[in-house]
């Protein structure tokens, strides 16, 4: 029930700080043109659920040429045999489920 509690308060914080952020955005369209001629290579990082999600962008002339895209579950998977190392096999499932990992996610 503390859980439930402290979750239910993070929310409505969540709540209160989107409300006050958005009041306070100045007044216009929140859309920017963006012109793309020629080459062009764009990176972001954005916080997932796992742990960091990683774009890498790659174009020519309006033109996706390449895009790489580093699940979080990526850097983790090397981290799985030295969890399960000297464990039973009953307990790979629970020690597998404590990472999280996203298998598509991995999927090369």
């Amino acid at each position: 029930m503390a859980r439930a509690r402290i979750r239910i308060e993070e929310a409505a914080t969540s709540a209160r700080l989107i409300h006050e952020t958005t009041a306070a955005l100045p007044s216009g369209s929140v859309l920017v043109p963006l012109e793309l001629f020629g080459e062009f290579v764009g990176s972001s990082a954005v916080e997932s659920p796992r742990g960091e999600l990683y774009y890498w962008l790659e174009g020519n002339d309006r033109h996706l040429t390449r895009c790489h895209i580093k699940s979080p579950s990526f850097q983790n998977w090397p981290a799985m045999p030295f969890a399960v190392a000297d464990n039973i096999i009953a307990d790979f499932p629970l020690i597998n489920k404590s990472f999280n990992l996203s298998y598509s996610g991995c999927d090369r």
